[in-house]
């Protein structure tokens, strides 16, 4: 694991390994756990219940999850030569198809085939958690606040109530829009047989 850090960036970075591989991170079901008014356990895009590794492994970032290791890879390649490459880029190859192995590279365990490696194997797995903090936890952290903030977190039976017909959590926030140019932001749904505005109070 990850350790020796000084800098404030990694020490927000160890922080984050911490609560990753403890399942720590404030998820839904943590909210859920120390608020028991929290609206809502379903992850914001898929529907299932959001526990702490559920951030890698969501389908929704399906994609984004691969550019990272495409880019983990291209990093690696530039640092490591020769057959010296090998043993971390079959495990990367290996994290495409298993989410697992993703899970556990992107908490920052450093895997067994990693060791004698000629280059800072530490330092590399650092910048593959980095990737996936900046790239998926602190974006899915950030619009779940302001899901949050503007009150439309809720459970999909309650969504499923709404005039416009939306019966899906996940199809609700990825058609979260907001105007901040108007004294009172609105928020437009448009969905099956109708649209829903919502005032947001900022």
């Amino acid at each position: 694991m990850l350790a020796g850090f000084t800098s404030r960036t990694s020490s927000t970075l160890r922080t984050y390994v911490i609560k990753a591989v403890h399942r720590r991170l404030p998820v839904a079901v943590r909210k859920r756990l120390y608020n028991k008014c929290y609206p809502s356990v379903l992850c914001l895009f898929c529907d299932k219940v959001e526990f702490s590794d559920h951030i890698f492994t969501c389908v929704h970032e399906s994609g984004i999850r691969g550019k990272i290791l495409v880019e983990a890879s291209a990093r690696w390649s530039a640092l490591a030569s020769g057959s010296s490459a090998s043993a971390v880029l079959w495990v990367l190859s290996q994290c495409s198809i298993d989410v697992g192995l993703y899970t556990l590279v992107c908490k920052g365990f450093v895997l067994e085939e990693w060791y004698g490696e000629a280059c800072d194997i530490v330092d590399y797995v650092r910048f593959v958690v980095g990737l996936h903090r900046a790239k998926v936890w602190l974006a899915r952290a950030s619009h779940r606040v302001v899901m949050e903030k503007a009150g439309l977190i809720c459970d999909v039976g309650v969504v499923s109530e709404l005039p416009c017909g939306v019966s899906s959590i996940a199809w609700l926030a990825n058609s979260f829009a907001v105007s901040f140019g108007r004294r009172k932001p609105y928020c437009f749904f448009s969905g099956l047989g109708g649209s829903v505005r919502v005032v947001i109070d900022v």
